[in-house]
């Protein structure tokens, strides 16, 4: 998982987990656009003895289990990653049963205090869901993983289930704007070399490899996909 403070260096190239990524980064020297080169989503496990949350996998139903029982432990992104904020977008989607959440609704008290309620039942924020649920047996009984975590998993010991309101990891590219420590000359074969890059990745051949890394082509339609184009539901 990124975290936002660690892009340093002077890369020529970033690879962001998503566009909302690049607005919480600020003021870096890097593109306000870039083109995604692949997709990737949220998706719940959980593991098969809890078989009455299948077909029913969702943040109600595993802050309801959380709730009525104590042993039930749950793994989540790691708190201050990028993961981390997405999950806590969909969490208040759910909560709200709104796709167009605000900045109010991820501050109102009542959800944050249900939300604080059931990440007690997520004891370790430092480790990655994959890791806690690949685990023989599993860390966790249910959590929240990407796609391509997913990929890892041995799957016929879990139920699965889609969130209904999901965010697009959408890996977008950016090519860095500002070669402060190149001549002009220098920075414009820098740039070409970045474009040619990203055209390699957009081309048939490695889109049609990301499928083996439970990653979806840069033009998938992620359905129930939340609209964070807002930089204040980014802050809050």
């Amino acid at each position: 998982g990124g975290r936002l403070n660690t892009l340093t260096g002077q890369a020529d190239v970033w690879i962001a987990e998503s566009n909302f990524a690049r607005v919480a980064a600020g003021s870096i020297p890097y593109e306000a656009q870039g083109a995604p080169v692949a997709k990737d989503a949220f998706i719940w496990v959980a593991v098969k003895a809890h078989n009455e949350l299948s077909g029913n996998l969702n943040w109600m139903t595993v802050a309801q289990t959380a709730k009525s029982n104590p042993q039930f432990r749950i793994a989540m992104p790691p708190a201050n990653s990028v993961e981390g904020m997405a999950a806590c977008w969909t969490a208040a989607a759910e909560y709200q049963r709104s796709a167009n959440i605000t900045a109010a609704q991820i501050s109102d008290p009542a959800f944050r205090k249900w939300l604080e309620a059931l990440l007690l039942a997520a004891p370790d924020r430092n480790r990655s869901p994959r890791d806690q649920l690949s685990t023989r047996p599993p860390q966790a009984d249910a959590g929240l993983i990407l796609n391509s975590d997913w990929n890892e998993l041995a799957q016929e010991a879990f139920l699965s289930q889609a969130p209904g309101y999901n965010v697009a990891f959408d890996y977008p590219y950016y090519i860095r704007s500002n070669w402060q420590n190149l001549q002009a000359e220098e920075a414009s074969t820098h740039r070409a070399a970045a474009e040619k890059f990203r055209a390699f990745l957009l081309g048939s051949g490695p889109q049609s490899e990301l499928a083996s890394y439970g990653l979806q082509k840069a033009d998938f339609q992620l359905s129930g996909k939340l609209l964070l184009n807002d930089e204040s539901i980014i802050r809050a």
